[in-house]
C-alpha cells in the first residue's frame, strides 16, 4: 500500500506540473503564412506580421543584408511574408537569404514564403524552408516595439534561428480577429487542460483518502495524536516520495537499481508497519 501511494503521489504531482507548465503558452493555430490565431482569456486573437514585410519588391527586403556576427563571414536579409530576389540564382523568390561578405554573388536561400507556425512553450516560431535549409523566426512580444527589430541568433548545421521583436508578436495587436462570444451562462467552459483535470481528480482522491484514513485509524485502531494520520511515515518524507515518483514516471519504471534501492529503504524503515 505504501509503495503504491508513493508512486501515486509523486506521479500525479509531476503530471500536474507538466500540464500546468504546458498551459503557460496557448497554442497558436496557423491561419496563413503570416498569421495564426490563439485563444486567450480575452477570446480569440491573432498574431499577424503581414504589415512588417515590404510587398513592393523594389523596397524589399524589410531587413536588409547585415553581418550580425563579426566572427562569421555571412550577411542575412529577411522580408516577412513576401518573397523577393536579390538577383542571384539561389536567392530567388525567398523571404530569407544568406550572402557571403567577401563574395556577394555567393548566396543561399534559407526560406521560401510558405511557412508553418509552432512554439517551444515560451515563444512562437515561424518556420521557413528552402531545399535543405530551415529557418526559425523566433517571435518576441514587446508592446513598446513600434519599430520591429530583427536579430541573428544562431545556426546549427542547416538550421538557422533569428529573433523578431515587435508589437505584432503580441496577440491581438496587429489585425486582430474579432473576439469569440462568451459561453452561455451556466455552461462549463471546455478550456481545462489535461493537467488541470488530473489535479482536480487527484485532489478529490487525496481528500477521500485523508478523511477515510483518519476515521479508520481513530475508530478502528484507536490511534491518538499524530498516529491518526494514515501512513504518517510517508507524509513526513513527502519530498523523497515526490522524487521517487518522478523518477518512476519519467523512466517508465525501467531504471536499473530503482526497485532494489526502494526495497532496501523499506526494509530499513522501522515505521513501515503503519499502513491503512
Amino acid at each position: 500500500m505504501g509503495r503504491i501511494l508513493r508512486f501515486l503521489v509523486g506521479g500525479v504531482i509531476c503530471l500536474c506540473l507538466q500540464g500546468l507548465a504546458s498551459a503557460a503558452l496557448p497554442p497558436c493555430v496557423k491561419v496563413d503564412d503570416c498569421s495564426c490565431k490563439t485563444i486567450t482569456d480575452s477570446g480569440e486573437q491573432a498574431i499577424n506580421i503581414r504589415r512588417l514585410g515590404s510587398q513592393d519588391e523594389a523596397e524589399a527586403p524589410r531587413f536588409g543584408f547585415k553581418q550580425y556576427n563579426p566572427a562569421e563571414p555571412w550577411e542575412y536579409a529577411y522580408n516577412p511574408c513576401y518573397p523577393w530576389s536579390d538577383g542571384t540564382t539561389n536567392c530567388k523568390d525567398v523571404v530569407v537569404c544568406q550572402r557571403s561578405v567577401y563574395h556577394p554573388d555567393q548566396t543561399f536561400g534559407l526560406g521560401d514564403a510558405s511557412a508553418n507556425w509552432t512554439d517551444d512553450g515560451t515563444h512562437y516560431y515561424i518556420v521557413h524552408t528552402h531545399t535543405t535549409r530551415t529557418t526559425y523566426i523566433k517571435l518576441r512580444c514587446d508592446a513598446s516595439a513600434k519599430t520591429p527589430k530583427f536579430d541573428y541568433y544562431k545556426d546549427q548545421s542547416s538550421e538557422y534561428t533569428f529573433t523578431l521583436t515587435t508589437e505584432c508578436a503580441c496577440p491581438g495587436t496587429c489585425h486582430s480577429l474579432p473576439p469569440t462570444a462568451p459561453p452561455p451562462t451556466g455552461s462549463m467552459p471546455s478550456t481545462l487542460s489535461i493537467g488541470s483535470i488530473l489535479c482536480v481528480v487527484a485532489s478529490v482522491l487525496l481528500l477521500v483518502y485523508a478523511v477515510g484514513g483518519v476515521l479508520f485509524m481513530k475508530c478502528v485502531r484507536h490511534a491518538e495524536g499524530m498516529e491518526v494520520v494514515p501512513n504518517i511515515d510517508i507524509w513526513t518524507s513527502l519530498f523523497r516520495n515526490i522524487r521517487d515518483g518522478c523518477v518512476f514516471v519519467f523512466s517508465c519504471g525501467k531504471r536499473s537499481g530503482y526497485g532494489a534501492s526502494y526495497t532496501r529503504a523499506v526494509e530499513q524503515d522501522p515505521n513501515n508497519s503503519n499502513t491503512l
